[in-house]
């Protein structure tokens, strides 16, 4: 347990009568350990937390029945960290794989284990300097300085290359802010309030950047005051010692300027591939959990596609960052420097500023923002619609396909041209404005600097000086324009892509799964579901299934088959009732998510990808050999000879150019080589071969399956082979009719 938590807990449990507090975890204990670790990674990865925050999420979960061994600390790193907005995962990697990588700010922490599995150490590794290890016991937040041979002795390691459990910790919070947008008129300030989250997240980055764009910007002012300084030579001297000096100095600064500015660059690089990477890691965990309802009116590959926004964001990050920050940096100096020379300029300062930032830029550019949310949502409404035809070949393949295609395409341009010349035409102004800004600025500043020379209150230098500034951030702000259209971009851009990641989805429950072995795998107990449409689907639905059976269900209506078998595999939440795996309700814990053991094999599920991707599924100890042979089973091996390259045949996204039969037997092999507790069989015995069905059959019976079956078919002699079938006539009659022996038909 951490220190904090035990300073300001120290008697919690011990000498109380309030029966409501836990007694606090033993040292060693899985639960003690778990709340070191959490603490640990929320201070070094910037998570706040209060200590008790950190208590109440901890006491949702039941420790009790799990052992302080890596195995029980592997399962609860799945779920809970993200209650703490914590990303956590072992990996067996050696100390010197790294070594190189281990900051103060992005430790690494040694899990030590016995021979039995049990923790008995953990120390962090937060740096390697001068052949010494940095290390911290995080149970007593003890630092010290390790040699590498002290390292092996305590670890008791046979050298540096030993495998050994390393776990490591990441922030969730990689994009989304945590306030949420809701209405329409507020999306221009809910993409802002994003944008100024992800500046937080990347703080430290942008500080650097920022530091060197003021750097260069007080460089670059090198020039101008060189510049004066020369002219007033000039005018009192011939000497060219000081000329000499000058370029010299000109050189240096500007050769020190331009270095600033490529290490400035490289670290823009190295932004833009973690905001890359922040997005695409977030939009894979968030389609997964994304609610099946919010999908009944969206498109997912039209949701999808806007994760190329992010290459938007990308782009417009850096000229604002580069180009844009220049601008307003030098602006600031720019208009400081010439505020020294003399009172009227700051005048001219102020003016300049009230005009062009705020009423050019701010007041219009607030209305351009709102009007390139629109140009947006009607680029994507016209992608939708290019969408819509190529997935749909044969109703566009007739003129009066291409016609309506035409027609509606058509109405979308009309459409998209109309929001894009409302924008352009505040954009335009913005443009001209600024434009205007600098013609006039420049003619008032020589007006005024020259009235200044002329009663003797400026030097001729300090206005060269004053003129080569302005000039200069004039030209900038003028050319300012084509920054505004990429700040447009940025906004309309995390919009899109918040659209997504905010979109509902399915919540995890607290309780971790801990279900028992049971006779019955899965049992279902008032079961009722209504659709979008407010259909009602299921109503109170009872069955139960028990361990290594074959069974049919009989169902008339093919939408409650499909959202009976949607909720079992946790797709879609049911209205009203329980499904219990192991005797636990699995609707109240994270079994969906994290434990779940029921796959579902239905029609074209397959990936773009070679097929031995697809059977494998991401399971590295899947072999070939292991593919191999589960093909035989079906007896698929005369199709896999027929393949081109067999296994590495490549197909597209549902499994072109397989034809039926193939896609349906790829997915049979999966429920052979990953050996699930429950297959859902979808109707894909009614795409194979009967022999290949006799052989699934035969595998599902043997001594080498112990998975049970739950399957629909309407072949009479695929539902003759099962041990029972579940009749469910309508949404409201349930019966269970078990066979009286194996060779009756149904």
């Amino acid at each position: 347990m951490s220190n904090l938590i035990k300073k300001i807990l120290p008697f919690w449990g011990k000498g109380t009568e309030k029966k409501s507090f836990r007694s606090l975890p033993e040292h060693d204990s899985l639960e003690s350990r778990f709340q070191s670790i959490i603490s640990f990674f929320q201070f070094r990865n910037g998570v706040k937390n209060f200590p008790s925050d950190i208590l109440t999420i901890i006491n949702d979960y039941d420790f009790g029945s799990r052992k302080s061994t890596i195995e029980g600390l592997a399962e609860i790193i799945r779920v809970i960290p993200k209650k703490f907005n914590l990303i956590m995962k072992l990996h067996d990697l050696s100390i010197l794989e790294i070594r190189s990588y281990v900051t103060e700010s992005s430790p690494l922490l040694v899990i030590l284990g016995n021979e039995n599995g049990m923790i008995q150490d953990m120390f962090a590794i937060e740096g390697y300097s001068g052949l010494s290890y940095h290390l911290v016991d995080i149970q007593t937040n003890e630092k010290m300085k390790l040699s590498e041979s002290k390292l092996i002795e305590l670890f008791s390691l046979k050298n540096l290359s030993q495998k050994i459990k390393i776990l490591s910790a990441e922030p969730t919070s990689r994009f989304l802010s945590p306030i949420k947008k809701e209405k329409k008129a507020d999306k221009f300030f809910s993409a802002i309030r994003q944008i100024f989250f992800l500046m937080k997240l990347e703080r430290k980055d942008i500080w650097i950047i920022t530091i060197y764009g003021i750097g260069i910007g007080i460089l670059s002012l090198v020039i101008p005051i060189s510049t004066s300084s020369l002219v007033n030579v000039v005018t009192f001297g011939v000497m060219l010692q000081p000329v000499y000096v000058l370029t010299f100095i000109v050189v240096c600064f500007m050769g020190f300027a331009g270095l600033m500015q490529v290490v400035q660059t490289y670290v823009i690089e190295i932004l833009q591939r973690r905001i890359f990477v922040r997005i695409a890691i977030e939009f894979s965990e968030k389609f997964p959990q994304i609610n099946n309802d919010t999908f009944s009116t969206k498109h997912r590959p039209e949701l999808a596609n806007r994760f190329f926004d992010t290459v938007t964001i990308q782009k417009s990050i850096n000229s604002l960052l580069v180009d844009g920050l220049s601008v307003v940096l030098t602006a600031i100096i720019g208009f400081t420097l010439i505020a020294t020379y003399h009172p009227l300029f700051l005048v001219f300062d102020v003016f300049v500023l009230f005009i062009g930032a705020y009423l050019i830029i701010y007041r219009r550019g607030v209305k351009a923002a709102y009007n390139y949310l629109d140009v947006s949502l009607e680029k994507y409404r016209v992608g939708a619609w290019i969408e819509e035809i190529s997935r749909h070949e044969s109703l566009f393949h007739s003129n009066i396909g291409r016609n309506f295609a035409y027609e509606k395409m058509e109405n979308l341009m009309k459409d998209y041209l109309w929001t894009r010349e409302r924008f352009f035409h505040n954009y335009i102004r913005q443009v001209v404005g600024l434009v205007s800004v600098q013609t006039i600025a420049s003619g008032v500043l020589l007006g005024i600097g020259g009235y200044l020379v002329i009663e003797r209150q400026l030097t001729i230098g300090q206005l060269v000086a004053a003129e080569i500034v302005i000039s200069k951030v004039l030209s900038d702000m003028a050319k300012f324009g084509k920054h505004l259209e990429g700040f447009y971009s940025l906004v309309a851009s995390v919009d899109k892509v918040t659209s997504v990641l905010d979109a509902a989805s399915d919540e995890t429950p607290n309780n971790l799964y801990f279900g028992q072995e049971s006779k019955n795998v899965l049992e279902v107990h008032g079961l009722s579901y209504e659709n979008a449409l407010g259909k009602k689907l299921l109503e109170d639905i009872h069955f139960s299934i028990l361990m290594n059976r074959k069974i049919a269900l009989k169902i008339t209506d093919v939408q409650a088959k499909d959202a009976l078998f949607d909720i079992l595999i946790g797709l879609i939440r049911p209205d009203s009732g329980e499904v219990l795996v192991g005797g636990q309700n699995v609707l109240n814990t994270d079994y969906f998510l994290h434990h779940n053991n029921i796959i579902l094999l239905r029609r074209n599920e397959l990936v773009e990808g070679d097929l031995t991707e697809n059977i494998r599924l991401g399971d590295s100890q899947i072999s070939h050999l292991d593919i191999i042979r589960a093909i035989d089973i079906l007896g698929g091996s005369e199709i896999l000879k027929s393949l081109p390259d067999g296994l590495k045949t490549s197909v597209a996204t549902f499994g072109a150019p397989l034809n039926q039969m193939e896609r349906s037997l790829i997915q049979l092999v999966r429920f052979v080589v990953h050996k699930p507790k429950l297959a859902i069989i979808d109707g894909l015995l009614d795409e194979i071969p009967e022999f290949m069905v006799n052989r699934f059959f035969e595998y599902a019976n043997g001594k080498d399956s112990h998975g049970t079956v739950l399957l629909y078919s309407k072949l009479p002699t695929v539902l003759s082979k099962v041990d029972s079938v579940i009749i469910l006539e309508d949404t409201s009659a349930k019966k269970i009719m078990e066979k009286q022996g194996k060779k009756r038909n149904v």
